[in-house]
């Protein structure tokens, strides 16, 4: 896999998408269930939820822990490239809350 430079435009595009932001910060504490990650996050239709860890691991952001064929039983674990982007995510969202704050 080509080694990606992180830069901003990277990050929002790797945590693009309705769910993945929630997905990161649940991996950011640890290995999870397929199950556990879906439970998690009520509303999320079935279909959605796979699209999005099956890009996730497209980019390298997670993986299986045990090799499983079908993702829904599968263990997930971030890389390092996924851990790479905790403090990233952290800075933008405490800019985020600077600027809702300064807003207000």
């Amino acid at each position: 896999m080509p080694e990606l430079h992180i830069t901003e435009e990277n990050l929002l595009r790797l945590s693009a998408g309705k769910n993945k932001s929630s997905l990161l910060r649940k991996l950011f504490k640890g290995m999870h269930h397929f199950g556990e990650l879906h439970h998690g996050l009520q509303g999320v239709p079935l279909q959605e939820l796979i699209r999005e860890l099956l890009e996730m691991e497209k980019d390298g952001l997670i993986r299986r822990v045990d090799p499983q064929p079908d993702i829904t039983h599968a263990r997930l674990n971030l890389t390092s490239r996924g851990v790479s982007l905790k403090h990233l995510i952290d800075n933008l969202e405490a800019e985020t809350a600077k600027k809702t704050k300064t807003s207000q």
